[in-house]
């Protein structure tokens, strides 16, 4: 449900992907993912995720910052962009201050905007968002992009937020 939810905001429908499922799931990843309107499955990885154990300069993972890490390195001297991708509605009511806002569906097309030099946390409401848009970021040749652990609601929980 998240990919058909999500997946079109980050994934061009026309672009090529490589089915990578659990052993066993992989019809019912392709068929979510027609879903959803992708057409151009061009593979299935034979033993999923685990087989890249024995590749792994071929996976690119981001950091995931909790927000007690966020929280140390705003407060330092050289803190990162902070990249919120949720909607205008959940931004507008409550933000982690200074975070910039792009929604999901614009950090494709606004990413030039972003300012280079500096890392780049991204953050949704629990997590599944900010790590589609850390992926496209990285697509587009940003290798300094991270997402914060839990979103938001755990940026809340542990400072109350900001209104």
């Amino acid at each position: 449900p998240r990919l058909a939810e999500f997946g079109p905001r980050a994934v061009r429908p026309d672009a090529r992907i490589v089915v990578v499922a659990p052993d066993g799931r992989e019809v019912e990843a392709v068929s979510a993912l027609e879903r959803a309107g992708f057409r151009h499955v061009v593979g299935v990885l034979a033993g999923g995720i685990g087989s890249m154990e024995r590749h792994p300069r071929l996976i690119e993972q981001s950091r995931r910052l909790s927000a007690d890490e966020l929280a140390r390195e705003l407060a330092g001297s050289y803190p990162p962009i902070v990249l919120d991708v949720r909607t205008a509605a959940e931004h507008a009511a409550g933000r982690i201050p200074g975070s910039i806002h792009v929604p999901l569906e614009q950090v494709a097309d606004r990413a030039g905007e972003l300012p280079a030099g500096r890392r780049i946390v991204a953050h949704c409401g629990g997590g599944y968002r900010s790590s589609l848009a850390a992926s496209v970021l990285r697509r587009l040749g940003r290798s300094d992009v991270d997402d914060l652990a839990g979103g938001y609601e755990a940026w809340r929980a542990r400072r109350g937020g900001s209104r």
